[in-house]
């Protein structure tokens, strides 16, 4: 206690011993210590010090005793970023140390895009031969049934089951009878887009035939063909293996627990366990997706932006509701949306107060997302990132010098700028954000975490061995949650009150090509 009442009375923050000197500095209640030699530079060693001080309250989170103790090793790693293995400090500004301790890998990023981009082009070439599979079977099942698909009636009413096909109430939809649905289909029949077998307005999802020599109607259930896995116990062996177990029991002096019995038509396979159930009765996801088609000189020749507001009805509670939208700001908005609500929903509630309605007050089907609202917008001057490409050969390489520029006020992320045909290493000059060699596609991936406002352009100088169209098309994709569409939520109700929702926002690129 004497020592440091002595170091706080005194006018010097130095000690100097024969060989050592000692520099400290208070921070409050403790004490920082520099130990150095004496043919040191004491202004470089005090600006060292005065960062180590800087550095301990925003590590640590306060300075004192306690805090320090729990952060003592996340200290000791930024200490080592300020200083060298010799002593020496490192001319580092405090968010570099930060961002070095947060030890965030872009390598790990980049490969994880990859693998995704991999997968899902796995999983939508997956997707049509699905819909080229199932397609088959609608054929065959149509064949199957005689031919009892028909024409549609032109009294059917969309969606809840109104007049179907043939028979009205019986289910025709292909969709319905493929176990898919499309919320805008125009088959009719019970089956649509609010329908379904399941709907209290349609019918049944039997198939409906009808017999004009008698007269009658007849309604058959699709074949069923149902595969029984391998079981344990079955009836040929059952007595058999009841008696081993019961001997082996009897020898062991225990009891024997009872076989659970198998369900029919279920195989010996494990079962993928289901997704989350939602947390709220209505789940509501505004998508818009980008459409962008540009020269290698950054001319911008399309830009098309098409939205959906989809709602999914996550129990019976929410299976009956009004979702209120801001329609004033929709109108006022400097964009001219082309705003579209489906065919079902209320358009005098929609243009008088934006309410989103299902008329006559019906349900929407429970677990299937319907699409309520859609918009489009098409005008080069709204694409909201360009793309400028410069090539010029240099010797027997090319020389590639790429410029992005975002549109004032859009944030996105994980901005992916894939250019094709780079087979061999690059060199690069320079680069605005990071950058990966894909070796296996032939192709650079030029990689910015975030584009807004802060970084609106940057750019990209490469040299690499190939021909001037081999690097076109560029594919460019991102993700952002700010839309072009001024869309707020003000209300989701039914007749009991407000009910609790889900909103998701998303933008993404559809087709967003550079050099087309």
């Amino acid at each position: 206690s004497s020592l440091r009442s002595s170091l706080l009375s005194s006018q010097h923050q130095f000690v100097d011993t024969d060989t050592v000197r000692y520099i400290y500095q208070p921070i409050e209640s403790l004490f920082i210590l520099l130990i150095t030699n004496r043919a040191s530079n004491i202004i470089e060693d005090l600006e060292t010090l005065r960062l180590l001080s800087k550095v301990v309250p925003d590590v640590a989170g306060g300075v004192t005793e306690e805090k320090v103790c729990d952060a003592v090793f996340e200290l000791i790693f930024a200490f080592d970023e300020v200083l060298t293995a010799g002593g020496y400090k490192e001319g580092l500004p405090l968010s570099t140390i930060k961002a070095n301790l947060e030890m965030e890998s872009h390598e790990e990023k980049l490969h994880m895009m990859i693998k995704q981009s991999k997968e899902d082009a796995a999983k939508d070439e997956a997707k049509r031969q699905a819909k080229a599979i199932k397609e088959r079977q609608m054929q065959m099942m149509k064949q199957h049934l005689g031919g009892g698909g028909g024409p549609p009636s032109a009294s059917g009413m969309q969606g809840f089951g109104g007049g179907g096909n043939n028979m009205g109430g019986g289910s025709q939809d292909p969709f319905s009878m493929m176990g898919m649905s499309d919320p805008y289909s125009n088959q009719s029949g019970g089956g649509g887009d609010f329908g379904g077998s399941s709907d209290p307005y349609g019918g049944g999802g039997a198939s409906a035939s009808f017999n004009p020599s008698s007269g009658t109607a007849t309604v058959s259930s699709a074949p069923r063909n149902v595969k029984v896995g391998m079981k344990l116990g079955g009836k040929k062996t059952k007595g058999k293996k009841d008696d081993l177990m019961h001997m082996m029991a009897a020898e062991d002096g225990l009891s024997p627990m009872p076989l659970a019995p198998a369900r029919p038509g279920v195989a010996s396979m494990e079962v993928t366990p289901p997704p989350a159930a939602p947390q709220h009765p209505v789940t509501l996801l505004v998508e818009e997706k980008v459409s962008v088609s540009m020269s290698a000189e950054g001319e911008v020749q399309s830009c098309e932006i098409k939205g959906t507001l989809s709602l999914t009805a996550n129990e019976d509670a929410g299976a009956n509701v009004v979702s209120t939208v801001d329609k004033a700001a929709i109108d006022a908005s400097s964009i001219p949306f082309s705003v579209n609500t489906h065919p079902k929903i209320d358009k005098k509630q929609w243009e008088q107060g934006g309410q989103l309605a299902i008329k006559g007050g019906k349900s929407i089907p429970v677990g299937r997302p319907i699409g309520v609202l859609r918009w489009s917008y098409s005008d080069p001057e709204a694409c909201p990132l360009t793309l400028t490409c410069w090539v010029e050969e240099d010797g027997a390489s090319m020389n590639l010098n790429l410029e992005y520029e975002a549109k004032p006020g859009m944030s996105l992320k994980d901005v992916s700028i894939v250019i094709p045909g780079v087979h061999s290493p690059p060199r690069v000059s320079e680069v605005d954000g990071q950058y990966k060699h894909d070796t296996v596609s032939g192709s650079l991936i030029w990689y910015n975490s975030v584009i807004d406002d802060n970084n609106s352009s940057g750019a990209l100088e490469f040299n690499v061995e190939g021909a001037s169209s081999d690097f076109f098309p560029i594919p460019i994709t991102f993700k952002s949650e700010k839309l072009f569409f001024p869309f707020n939520l003000l209300s989701v109700q039914s007749g009991s009150g407000d009910v609790k929702y889900d909103l998701q926002k998303s933008l993404a690129p559809d087709q967003y090509i550079c050099g087309s």
